[in-house]
């Protein structure tokens, strides 16, 4: 996605591993200055990185067309790009000394650069950036070692979203998803398939590829995946059963099979069975809402999330993603009022809707809340379901997580095919994992 505005075009897209870039960085934490920043009254000049579509582009732009009509000595260069290019770009930048003053990040991503300088700890620019409409638990995704790296901008639990188009033409009925448990869910989903008969499966295995599902069953195991200081602990018995489960559940003939489901994965987003019509449930944050609906044209029901003894789901928020601060920064009192302007002014709320998800800021959220959509609604509805059942916060990953999603392919890949059992998969996973931690310390 190429922007311009006022004849200035973002950066192009240089596509180098970000790994390889950030190595070429410094190292070391960034340490808060000790006195807050002020505001320059002299033309002031500075850059803002986000991902997204054409949609949230001219959003984004008109957003900042009323900053700077706010501000008239703060001009914001606008560095948009796609989702699939950001990460390159910004680690290019970064390695060459020219990281965007202000920036959209993902968790994924965080330890990253915040273990490597690069971010700036948002509460040395407080009293310029108000954060008094966020939660102390929704500020904790952002930190790392009590040290607040980035302001989460929307947040989402794990949900089972059902087709209803799927599940009326099969005549299945629903379980109680206050109690359901997996085994019930991986019957319902065989029903499901059975009825369809090949027109449609139960299940979207492509999830099990995805690691929020995989901290999901862990957290379910009264287990985690990582802890707070970013190291592996998952327990050799929770990853085995995670790939028994989904091994049973493709061998039932719930869901598709394994070469299948990996075309599909390898496809993206719109090729998941889930996303075309052809599945009747997937598990994904709830905030998926209006991107199932909007790609199949069918309503979907948000359900809680199977659990393991039927006991109510021990579940987490997630932020989608964030904004973060260079450390770097020339002007980071300027960047920290833009951000404050994106986040907090009632202009740029209306602008920005709930195009980023429902935002969890509540000063956002008061202003939006009367007209909200009715997938914003069923949102809501969901997460006032799972409020008593929600705990600790999903924890940032390691500076390695990035090869997560990579690795756990590998591994359900070969689960799937029965090339390895789910207890050697479960080895590997381990040992592979950790040594990528290692790595990056």
């Amino acid at each position: 996605m190429s922007i311009r505005r006022h004849g200035r075009k973002a950066l192009g897209v240089i596509a180098v591993s970000a790994v390889i870039a950030l190595t070429a960085c410094s190292g070391g934490g960034q340490a808060a200055p000790t006195a807050q920043p002020t505001l320059s009254s002299d033309p002031v000049t500075i850059s803002f990185a986000w991902w997204g579509n054409d949609a949230r582009a001219e959003a984004t732009l008109k957003i900042i067309d009323a900053f700077e009509a706010k501000y008239p000595n703060i001009t914001v260069e606008p560095q948009g790009t796609d989702f699939a290019s950001y990460f390159d770009k910004l680690a290019t930048q970064t390695a060459g000394g020219s990281t965007p003053d202000a920036m959209q990040m993902q968790d994924v991503y965080l330890r990253t650069y915040a273990n490597n300088g690069t971010l700036l700890d948002l509460d040395s620019v407080n009293s310029i950036l108000d954060e008094s409409g966020y939660s102390d638990s929704a500020l904790s995704t952002g930190k790392i070692d009590d040290t607040l790296y980035a302001l989460p901008v929307s947040l989402s639990a794990q949900a089972m979203f059902v087709n209803e188009r799927i599940l009326k033409a099969s005549g299945v009925k629903l379980p109680d998803d206050d109690t359901w448990t997996w085994d019930d869910f991986a019957d319902f989903a065989k029903k499901i398939s059975d009825a369809g008969n090949g027109a449609y499966y139960g299940a979207d295995i492509t999830r099990a590829f995805g690691p929020a599902q995989l901290e999901d069953w862990a957290r379910q195991s009264g287990d985690q995946t990582f802890d707070a200081d970013g190291d592996l602990v998952i327990k050799k018995e929770t990853l085995s059963s995670y790939f028994q489960f989904y091994l049973d559940l493709q061998n039932s003939g719930a869901g598709q099979p394994a070469a299948q489901t990996v075309e599909n994965w390898n496809g993206g987003q719109t090729s998941y069975p889930s996303m075309t019509g052809n599945a009747a449930t997937v598990s994904l944050a709830f905030n998926w809402i209006a991107q199932l609906t909007t790609a199949t044209g069918d309503p979907f029901l948000i359900l809680k999330t199977p659990t393991k003894d039927g006991e109510p789901p021990a579940t987490f928020n997630r932020a989608n993603f964030y904004w973060s601060i260079s450390s770097k920064s020339k002007h980071p009192a300027e960047a920290a009022l833009f951000l404050n302007f994106f986040v907090n002014d009632p202009a740029a709320i209306e602008l920005t809707g709930t195009e980023r998800g429902l935002p969890v800021n509540t000063t956002a959220l008061d202003l939006l809340q009367p007209n909200l959509s009715d997938n914003d609604k069923a949102q809501l509805e969901y997460a006032d379901r799972i409020k008593d059942f929600v705990g600790a916060p999903y924890i940032v990953p390691p500076a390695s997580s990035t090869t997560v999603d990579a690795m756990l392919q590998t591994y359900v890949e070969a689960v799937l095919f029965e090339q390895q059992t789910p207890d050697e998969a479960a080895d590997g996973f381990i040992k592979d994992m950790q040594a990528a931690i290692d790595d990056a310390k």
